[in-house]
């Protein structure tokens, strides 16, 4: 007999990457400190405008707070290793709605280059998505994904 753990198939991490032509402290701080600069407001989950705040600390949350001053989770920090790596466990479920009860992987690596900075973001864990699994991949992976997120971060980042 199976356990439940081991029917559950493994689903491919969402990879992406995007070199920035800052070093690696300063693309870790426009990346923690000033989301709200580059996260596509349509994502918000609180009545905007709002703010997207990481606390810089193992433990930390990434939450959004609304214009009402409503707050929604986003993620949870598992490692804050600056200017190097940033790890979350990610509460959003497949229907874009925070749950803190969900813990995806996230991970954000800052990579000294020639030029600047490479951003590897690795998100894992997607099998927890259960039916909608394979579907939600492809969203991450896909237009609005990650890939797209980091080019706006690249924006950003070039904006200084």
């Amino acid at each position: 007999m199976t356990s439940a753990s081991a029917r559950v198939r493994e689903i491919e991490p969402v990879r992406a990457s995007v070199e920035v032509a800052v070093p690696p402290a300063r693309a870790f701080e426009i990346f923690t400190k000033r989301m709200t600069d580059w996260w596509p407001v349509e994502y918000a989950m609180v009545p905007t405008p709002h703010e997207i705040v990481i606390e810089a600390k193992k433990g930390g949350r990434w939450y959004e707070r609304g214009s009402d001053g409503s707050e929604r989770l986003v993620a949870t920090v598992t490692a804050w290793q600056p200017p190097g790596k940033v790890v979350f466990d990610w509460h959003i479920d497949a229907n874009w709605k925070s749950n803190p009860k969900l813990a995806t992987g996230v991970e954000v690596r800052f990579s000294p280059t020639a030029k600047g900075t490479r951003i590897d973001l690795e998100h894992g864990g997607l099998e927890k998505f259960g039916a909608q699994a394979e579907t939600t991949r492809a969203m991450l992976d896909g237009q609005g994904g990650w890939g797209d997120l980091l080019r706006g971060f690249a924006k950003a980042a070039a904006k200084g």
